[in-house]
C-alpha cells in the first residue's frame, strides 16, 4: 500500500530537532509522500527547503487567512491571536509563490478562519476573503491544486470556491 500525507507542518517547533527522524519513520511505515504545507512567507521557504532536503516530501506554499491580514489588524482586543503573526505583504508573496511555482505541487493552505480570532468583525472576514481570491486567482494562473483551511467559513469558502 501506498500512502500519501496530504497535509503536514513538518517545519513546526515540534519537530525541531528530529525532523530526520520523522521522515525516516515515515518511509518505513509506506509513505510514499508527504504535502508539507507553508502558510506564511517564513514556513512556505522552510517548507521548500524540506522538498530539497527529503525525498519523500513535496511543498505546499500557502498563506494563512489570519496571518494574511496581520498588518491590517494590529489591535486584536484582550484574547489576541492564538500566535504571535508577523505581518507580511500578501501581494510580494504572491510574487514569491508564482516564481517558484514549479517547486510545489499545491497552493495552500489557504481559506477562511472566521473562529480563531473570538470576535471576528466583518471588516476582517471580508479582508481575508479578498487574500482569499488573490490566492486563488493565481492558484488557477498557474495550474496548481488547492489545500484549503476553514474554520467557521465552510459554506463561505463552498460560494467563493
Amino acid at each position: 500500500m501506498k500512502l500519501v500525507d496530504v497535509h503536514a507542518h513538518l517545519e513546526g517547533e515540534k519537530f525541531e530537532g528530529d525532523i530526520d527522524e520523522v521522515v525516516s519513520r515515515a518511509e518505513k511505515a509506506g509513505v510514499k509522500v508527504v504535502v508539507n504545507s507553508g502558510v506564511n512567507p517564513e514556513t512556505n521557504r522552510k517548507a521548500l527547503a524540506l522538498s530539497e532536503k527529503y525525498d519523500i516530501v513535496r511543498a505546499s506554499f500557502g498563506m494563512y487567512p489570519v496571518d494574511a491580514i496581520a498588518d491590517r489588524f494590529n489591535d486584536f482586543g484582550e484574547e489576541g491571536y492564538l500566535r504571535e503573526i508577523e505581518a507580511y505583504d500578501v501581494d510580494g508573496e504572491l510574487a514569491w509563490i508564482e516564481r517558484h511555482k514549479d517547486d510545489c505541487v499545491a497552493i495552500g493552505e489557504i481559506g477562511l478562519d472566521f473562529k480563531v480570532v473570538e470576535n471576528t468583525t466583518d471588516e476582517m472576514k471580508a479582508a481575508q476573503e479578498e487574500v482569499f481570491r488573490k490566492v486563488l486567482k493565481l492558484a488557477k494562473k498557474i495550474e496548481k491544486p488547492v489545500v484549503i483551511h476553514s474554520r467557521g467559513a465552510e459554506l463561505r469558502c463552498f460560494e467563493v470556491l
